[in-house]
This record gives structure tokens, C-alpha cells and sequence, in this order.
């Protein structure tokens, strides 16, 4: 999934003003992507309650509620001065910048569609264990995606920081499609399940109270790379730092999707006692310490470079610099690991509030460290970044771990 970043990025290097594309690209995506995060986020609660078919019927109402109201959002930012205010005045578009960014807007008014019916199938692909073809769904949605973006530029048919736009929507589009497809003979495998006797389904009010917190926290958490671009556009030279950390961001993403909520989901459906917790924590921690190191060699080595230059087509003169942001970043897979193997527990407890406690403290300290470095230290350009989501990370993982006891011996799959 996360290569997708750098096949768009290749995409948008491949237009007639690539940093200028880069830069609308990175604001449009990122705040986009915050308001349809619910939609995304929404495939916890449906695994959640994807034990039996009546749960799962009320969490599937739920989350078309929930796409309907954010394509409702995105379609008043896309056509209202409510864009404007949004992405100028709250996170510094320049008076150029916008027209490109609002064509990022108006194609991503289909992103909570593309989002539903990605949902429903890999909640049942994970219940059902088969995870494998969620990963072949993602392949042919690389290979479609690379197709366009070598055909599309140069066509007529989309400029600039559109095309990124329409990259990511067809290529999350045609994803879904194949889902649906690997899912519908399994389905039966929930929705055939009659709830267990003496236990009551999940109804649309205990959607609404497990959903609402996690709408905080991915909201919260997609918030984070708008709230780093909005520090970089009030920098010294904000579209030059805007596409370093989008370049950066398109590498960086390979190894931080490998930990961001796969970790938590596997915790959420793997835990069952202490002793699976122990198993779980030391695969947790052993992934996402080797994820870490995986990057820094990758940068090391040179390969970055050569993707970057060779295969997006990023101009020479920002290789430095992305470099420097790619190793300050990977601290962050590491830190995730905590973060999520504690988030899972939560999910297990259902105690979704403190997972949007942890990710609002995480926030704030990004955008303190963000704002605070750029204004005070402007020499640090894109670097702040990473060291913002850092920071971030470490205040998150030090509150979950707090907050949320470890499974201890004696607990069942039942009681914790």
C-alpha cells in the first residue's frame, strides 16, 4: 500500500511543474484525507463487531452514515468559500497554490465511497484470517496505478496535482473492487454467524459509542501530516520544504504502514491471554525495531536515492535533503510498535477513548514541536518534521502505556 505514495509522486514529477504539483499534491491529499478518515477508520469497528451477521449489519449502517455525512464535507470544502478558509487561511496554501489544491479536493469527493467498499470485504478477509488476498487486491491495484502513471502524464487528460489525486483514487477504487470480489464467496463466514447464545448483537448505538472515539483518533492522526505541511508552508521556502517531506513522506510511508494499525488490528484479533500477549508483544517489538533498521540501511545503501532520482524522478538537488529527513524518520516505526501494540489492547477492551486521548496528546506535541521549530530554528527547513512525529509518538506510547495495563496471567480471551 504504501508504495502508492511513490508511484503518484512519479506521476506528479512526470507534469510540466513537478515541485509546484508535489506541493498542491501534499495539502490537498493530506487534508482531504483527514475529513475521510471516519470512512477508514470505521473498518476497526466492523472487525470489531464482525462476530455475528446482526452486529455486523449494524456497524455496516453505521459506516454508510458516516459516508454519506463526509461526502457531504468534502463536497462543501470543493465547491464553497469554506476551501478557502480551510486550506489558505488554516494551512497556508498560497494564493498560486489553491487552484491546484482545490482540483485535489474536487476528485477526492469520492474518496469516502472509495473508502466504504474497501471496508466491509477486509473486515471480512481479516476475520476469516485470509489477509493474503487483501495483499493480492493491493497488487493489482500497484500495477494498475503504475500503468496510469506512466500513460496519463503527457495525455491531456489531467494536469499537475490532479493527476495525484486521480492516481490515488482509482488505484484505492479498483482495490476495493478486488476485495469484494475475494470476499464475497467467504462472507458467509459473518454473515451466516448467529450471535452466541445469551449474548446480545451489537446494535447502532454500540457502533456509535465504539466508532466515535477512533473518528477522533484517525482524525487526529491523519491531522498530523496536514499540521506538519502547514508548519512547512510557513517557512523560508515553503514549496521547496513541502516537497522534500512529500518525496520523504512517499519512502518513509513503505516501512511506517508495515507497523500504523496493522500492529493493533493483529492484537485485536490474535489476543486471547496473557501468554499470546507476551508472543505478540515480542513479534510486535521485534518487527518494528527490524522495520526501523530497514529504513536507515535503505538510505544508507543508496537505494532511496535511486528511487527517488531513477524511478519518481525527484530533481537532484533535493536528494540531500531527503535524505537527512529519511533517517530522522526512522525512529518512528520503532515507536509505533509500542504505540500500537498498546492500542490493540484498548481495541480488545473496548476502550476506545484512550486511544483518541493518546493521539490528541500525540498531536499536540507535533504541532508544538512543528510550529515551535520552524518559527525558532527556520534553518532546520523539512527536518522538523520527523522530529516532530517523533516527539509525538513518544508522548502517545508513555500515555498508553499508563493508561492501559497489560494483560496479566489468569486473564481469558473473555475477561480481558
Amino acid at each position: 500500500m504504501a508504495s502508492g505514495f511513490s508511484i503518484m509522486n512519479a506521476g506528479l514529477t512526470r507534469t510540466p511543474d513537478p515541485q509546484f504539483a508535489l506541493a498542491a499534491f501534499a495539502l490537498g491529499q493530506t487534508v482531504t484525507n483527514m475529513f475521510g478518515s471516519p470512512v477508514w477508520i470505521a473498518r476497526q469497528m466492523l472487525l470489531a463487531y464482525s462476530t455475528d451477521r446482526e452486529s455486523m449489519r449494524a456497524a455496516l449502517r453505521v459506516s454508510a452514515a458516516v459516508a454519506a455525512l463526509a461526502t457531504a464535507w468534502i463536497a462543501i470544502l470543493a465547491y464553497s468559500p469554506l476551501g478557502r478558509l480551510i486550506y489558505m487561511d488554516i494551512f497556508g496554501a498560497s494564493e498560486a497554490l489553491f487552484p491546484e489544491v482545490l482540483s485535489v479536493v474536487r476528485i477526492c469527493i469520492f474518496l469516502p465511497l472509495v473508502h466504504f467498499i474497501r471496508v466491509w470485504p477486509q473486515a471480512i478477509l481479516m476475520r476469516g484470517q485470509r489477509t493474503i488476498l487483501m495483499t493480492w487486491a493491493m497488487v493489482l491495484r500497484l500495477i494498475l496505478m503504475l500503468a496510469m502513471a506512466v500513460y496519463l502524464p503527457g495525455t491531456g487528460f489531467l494536469e499537475g496535482a490532479a493527476l495525484g489525486a486521480f492516481l490515488w483514487i482509482a488505484g484505492m477504487g479498483s482495490e476495493g473492487v478486488f476485495c469484494i470480489l475475494f470476499a464475497w464467496p467467504h462472507r458467509m463466514t459473518v454473515h451466516g454467524r448467529k450471535s452466541a447464545p445469551g449474548a446480545t448483537p451489537a446494535t447502532e448505538r454500540d457502533c456509535i459509542r465504539f466508532l466515535l472515539p477512533m473518528i477522533a483518533q484517525g482524525f487526529l492522526m491523519t491531522f498530523s501530516l496536514p499540521a506538519v505541511n502547514a508548519g512547512l508552508a510557513r517557512t523560508l521556502s515553503p514549496e521547496r520544504n513541502l516537497a522534500v517531506f512529500q518525496v520523504s513522506w512517499s519512502i518513509a510511508f513503505m516501512f511506517l504502514a508495515f507497523i500504523f494499525v496493522n500492529l493493533s488490528q493483529t492484537v485485536l484479533v490474535l489476543l486471547r491471554d496473557a501468554k499470546w500477549w507476551r508472543s505478540l508483544k515480542r513479534v510486535g517489538v521485534g518487527l518494528a525495531t527490524l522495520d526501523s533498521l530497514a529504513l536507515v540501511l535503505f538510505v544508507l545503501t543508496g537505494a532511496s536515492d535511486w528511487i527517488l532520482l531513477n524511478v519518481i524522478g525527484v530533481e537532484a538537488t533535493l536528494i540531500p535533503a531527503t535524505r537527512t529527513v529519511l533517517l530522522l524518520m526512522a525512529a518512528s516505526p520503532f515507536l509505533a510498535g509500542f504505540v500500537e501494540l498498546h492500542s490493540g489492547i484498548a481495541l480488545k477492551r473496548g476502550q476506545t477513548p484512550l486511544v483518541g486521548i493518546g493521539k490528541g496528546l500525540d498531536l499536540a506535541v507535533v504541532l508544538l514541536v512543528v510550529f515551535g521549530l520552524s518559527h525558532f530554528f527556520p534553518g532546520l527547513e523539512a527536518t522538523v518534521g520527523p522530529l516532530g512525529f517523533a516527539a509525538g509518538l513518544t508522548v502517545n506510547y508513555l500515555f498508553l502505556r499508563r493508561a492501559i495495563p497489560e494483560p496479566h496471567l489468569g486473564e481469558t480471551r473473555e475477561t480481558i
